[in-house]
């Protein structure tokens, strides 16, 4: 199976598709469940359950992930146990957690997933290894002036940011992000662009992140 010039083998592409679909299924059952008032508190990941599968399948499992709520996917795609997430959030006995975290606060040490925290922005990368340290934020942790500085720090690494235009943001506003950070970060968004141009074809928004 191609993608623009990724070749995926097929037990792979399966799997992803697997995953997504048993991430769809689970979150409807827990947002019933919160709704039902069985458990507190829920978000689910519709919408954006390609973006964190798809992003772990190319990272190995001894990478560290930092996640916010919306990546559940990621620990199942490592093989998280189905029944941890509903020990996770009914909070019961048998959580790794023993409980202490609200629901969708996921966390294991065996699949180098650091414990979901409530607060925005708390991680930078702290240590020089072979690891990947892969961390996942939303329009919160975004709005904070601690992201901004995690970028500058980072600009001389590889990494990517998701726009997901769902609040429909206009251009202007987007490149501004961009321009207020520093020069390696904008060489990053301008290669991004010229991927979007030349691969238009497998992107829902054309070049939309064009000037």
């Amino acid at each position: 199976m191609y993608l623009g010039n990724i070749c995926m083998i097929q037990e792979t592409s399966l799997k992803i598709y697997r995953d997504m679909t048993q991430l769809n299924i689970m979150d409807g059952i827990l947002y019933d469940s919160q709704r039902q008032g069985r458990i507190s508190f829920y978000m689910t990941n519709f919408g954006e359950e390609g973006n964190h599968v798809g992003s772990a399948a190319a990272l190995k499992n001894t990478d560290l992930v930092y996640g916010q709520y919306r990546e559940a996917g990621v620990l199942m795609w490592r093989g998280f146990p189905m029944e941890q997430f509903m020990h996770q959030c009914y909070g019961n006995s048998q959580d790794i957690g023993k409980g202490r975290q609200m629901p969708v606060h996921y966390g294991s040490s065996e699949h180098n997933f650091v414990t979901i925290s409530s607060p925005l922005t708390t991680q930078l990368p702290q240590k020089n290894n072979d690891r990947i340290v892969c961390v996942y934020f939303g329009d919160g942790a975004a709005s904070e002036g601690d992201a901004h500085a995690a970028f500058n720090f980072a600009a001389t690494l590889v990494y990517s940011i998701t726009l997901n235009l769902h609040a429909s943001i206009p251009s202007g506003k987007i490149y501004s992000l961009f321009r207020d950070v520093s020069k390696g970060l904008m060489r990053q968004r301008e290669a991004l662009d010229d991927h979007l141009k030349e691969y238009k074809q497998y992107y829902p928004f054309e070049n939309y992140l064009t000037k």
